[in-house]
């Protein structure tokens, strides 16, 4: 690893100790009546969307740069056709039976070809194939590959910042300051203090590089109603897979971002901390204000929440926070 990226690594540990909230910006504009209104309904559920990466704004956001090694995969490859080979021999000398991807019974003549094929010169990845017909069977290179970029496409992603003072977030984020802004306690034992689900975005000038022979796909199948079904997956706590997930274009930096990992996108989920702070933005108008009070206090939150509102310094394009009242279940 680089040195850059290593300091930027430390830097990025360090901040994670000192942080004690985190910042979502949320669009809050009258003049989209259905924008509005969702988000209204989420702060009165205490709930927020978990996105997926096919739907991220950039499409060069989590872009893996796949290192594929053809020899170690021929090698791979070569294993899983040969056990399979030793287990259907096994069963031609014995006379046990084997069941194919169906629970049904495979016939012995048709071992017998299998068998065949597998000692055959043909194409190891052509055997595969055919085997994939009859067997539940490892994955090879290519199976594992298009796991990963399926695994990217599921996976949910909710982006925070570490800052409610980020002019160009506010313009982008919160209906160019009409907005509002959740702050979230990292609070211990929430999903924002886990440090496997929740951490800081890596800023790079090129893609993370993902070594597919290190990647490892567990496989399994399952019975159910005389069926089978077999189920690839790629752990969401895999490095290869949070190295694409936390890294960004060197060009976003500006956002400080800090990523929330789950298993499943495109979904609402509860809050994954305690909300803490609603911060108003600069545009943010009166009656904005009090509908998003209201819908906080119907929520119902089990701590105090307080209220601040984005100000402009005099004479300068910095932004600060000052606070206002802080408020419990009810509004008065």
């Amino acid at each position: 690893m680089p040195d850059v990226e290593k300091e930027r690594l430390r830097e990025n540990r360090i901040l994670a100790k000192n942080l004690d909230l985190l910042y979502k910006y949320r669009p809050f504009d009258p003049a989209y009546p259905t924008q509005f209104e969702r988000a209204l309904q989420m702060l009165r559920a205490g709930t927020i969307w978990m996105a997926t990466p096919s739907s991220f704004n950039d499409p060069f956001d989590c872009q893996p740069s796949i290192i594929r090694n053809k020899e170690t995969e021929q090698q791979d490859l070569a294993k899983i056709l040969e056990n399979r080979l030793d287990v259907i021999k096994k069963a031609l000398r014995t006379h046990e039976q084997l069941a194919d991807r169906q629970l049904q019974p495979i016939a012995r003549r048709k071992l017998v070809e299998l068998r065949r094929l597998l000692e055959s010169g043909l194409p190891k990845d052509r055997k595969y194939q055919v085997l994939k017909k009859y067997f539940i069977m490892p994955p090879d290179g290519d199976t594992a590959f298009n796991e990963l970029k399926e695994r990217l496409d599921r996976v949910g992603v909710m982006s925070l910042s570490a800052t409610p003072t980020q002019m160009l977030m506010w313009a982008h984020y919160a209906s160019q300051h009409k907005g509002f802004c959740l702050g979230f306690e990292r609070s211990e034992g929430s999903l924002l203090a886990s440090q496997s689900q929740t951490k800081p975005v890596n800023y790079l000038d090129a893609y993370p590089n993902v070594d597919l022979s290190t990647l490892p796909v567990s496989w399994s199948f399952s019975l159910g109603d005389g069926g089978i079904s077999d189920s690839l997956e790629i752990d969401i706590y895999e490095p290869c897979l949070q190295a694409v997930i936390y890294s960004k274009a060197t060009d976003w930096a500006y956002e400080q971002e800090w990523r929330v990992l789950v298993p499943r996108g495109a979904s609402l989920t509860p809050y994954p901390s305690p909300l803490k702070k609603i911060i108003f933005g600069l545009r943010c108008e009166q009656n904005s204000r009090q509908l998003i009070r209201e819908a906080v206090s119907e929520a119902r939150a089990e701590r105090p929440i307080s209220f601040a509102e984005i100000e402009s310094k005099t004479g300068s394009f910095a932004l600060r926070v000052r606070d206002l009242e802080t408020v419990s279940s009810t509004v008065a």
